[in-house]
């Protein structure tokens, strides 16, 4: 591949074409360009344009990486948003806990400032103690779709 500081340049006024290297056959060690489809037809030359892979497996981890990033500020609003309802349920005004201070009333025994910390920490252990059970299920009873469809039904 050739960089922008390959080629030569050439005045605007010098009548002569922009010179350029021949075309050299790529070495055994070069991989190719694009590779392509299983299905045997030649690929696209932009074939990664729109996550386009050859196998599905890349095809997969291309748009899973490129899904974490919304993925993740949809969280940061929704964390944002569920600690301003717990401040406003306290009767702390949530547009000026931070001049303040921090909201000191509590919702059920708890501080509004607690509300993430205390659904990670109930969501962890109802992970640790179910998956196991849950993998059992999924992994020695007839029921493997039934708890599949459940957890896609559960998300």
């Amino acid at each position: 591949r050739k960089s922008m500081n390959d080629s030569v340049l050439t005045a605007p006024d010098d009548p002569s074409p922009p010179q350029s290297d021949p075309p050299s056959d790529p070495s055994p060690s070069e991989p190719a360009s694009d590779p392509p489809y299983p299905s045997g037809k030649a690929s696209w030359p932009h074939s990664r344009l729109f996550f386009r892979y050859p196998t599905p497996l890349a095809t997969g981890w291309a748009l899973e990486s490129a899904m974490r990033g919304p993925h993740l500020m949809s969280n940061i609003f929704v964390a944002k948003a569920l600690l301003d309802y717990a401040t406003m349920e306290a009767g702390c005004d949530p547009n000026t806990t931070d001049v303040d201070g921090p909201c000191e009333s509590r919702v059920h025994g708890f501080l509004p400032s607690s509300l993430l910390t205390n659904m990670v920490l109930v969501s962890g252990l109802l992970g640790a103690a179910l998956m196991p059970v849950v993998g059992s299920v999924v992994d020695h009873t007839k029921h493997r779709r039934l708890v599949g469809r459940a957890s896609w039904v559960g998300l």
